[in-house]
C-alpha cells in the first residue's frame, strides 16, 4: 500500500506525441491528465474527440499546462487520500452509532413483556361484606377455589417436570441400541 501511495508521487518522465490530429482523449491518455481538468488548464471546453488543431492550440500551450498540473499533483493526490479518509472515518461513526443503538432494541421487547404481565396479572379484589360475617357457604366456596388453585398449580409443576429433558450419555445409550454393525458382527458373518 505503501509503495502505491509512493507510486503516485513518483515522477515519469513523459514524452508527447502531438500532431495536429491528435485528439483530447489521446492527449489525456498519454500525459495521464484527467479530459476535463485538461481542458480547464487550457483554458476551454474541450470534448474528447476535439483535436489539437480544431482548439487552435500549440505545443507551448499544452506543456505549460501539463507543467501547471503536475505542480499541483500533489495536492490533487492528498485531496482524493483525505476526502477517502474522511468518508472511511464518516462511515465508521455512522457504524458505531447504529451498533450502539442496537441495545435499545432489547427494551422494545421488555416493554411488550411488562404490557403482557399487566394484561395477565390477575387482579385480587377485596371481599367485603355488609355486616363483615361470612356464611358457611361463602366460607365453603373461598376454601374450596383455594384448594383446586392449589391442585391447578401443582398440576402444572408436574407438567413442567415430566417435559424437562433428564440428563442423557449418547455413550450410554448407544451400548443399549442395536445397531446395524452390532448385530452383523454378532452373528459371525464374514464379508
Amino acid at each position: 500500500m505503501l509503495f502505491a501511495f509512493a507510486f503516485c508521487f513518483a515522477e515519469t518522465e513523459m514524452s508527447l506525441d502531438l500532431t495536429p490530429n491528435t485528439t483530447f482523449e489521446q492527449l489525456s491518455k498519454q500525459t495521464h491528465i484527467p479530459i476535463k481538468k485538461l481542458s480547464t488548464l487550457l483554458n476551454g471546453k474541450y470534448e474528447k474527440e476535439t483535436t489539437i488543431a480544431e482548439a487552435e492550440l500549440n505545443k507551448n500551450q499544452i506543456e505549460d499546462a501539463i507543467e501547471k498540473f503536475s505542480n499541483k499533483k500533489e495536492g490533487y493526490y492528498w485531496s482524493i487520500v483525505l476526502i477517502g479518509m474522511l468518508i472511511v472515518f464518516c462511515s465508521l461513526m455512522l457504524t458505531g452509532f447504529l451498533i450502539g443503538l442496537l441495545k435499545h432494541l432489547n427494551l422494545i421487547d421488555k416493554f411488550k413483556e411488562e404490557r403482557e404481565a399487566r394484561k395477565s396479572k390477575p387482579i385480587i379484589k377485596k371481599i367485603s361484606t355488609v355486616d363483615g360475617n361470612m356464611s358457611n357457604d361463602e366460607i365453603v366456596a373461598v376454601v374450596t377455589a383455594i384448594y383446586l388453585h392449589e391442585l391447578d398449580v401443582e398440576e402444572k409443576n408436574k407438567m413442567n417436570l415430566t417435559w424437562k429433558r433428564a440428563p442423557l450419555s449418547m455413550w450410554q445409550a448407544a451400548s443399549k441400541v442395536n445397531l446395524p454393525n452390532r448385530i452383523f458382527f454378532r452373528s459371525g458373518r464374514k464379508f
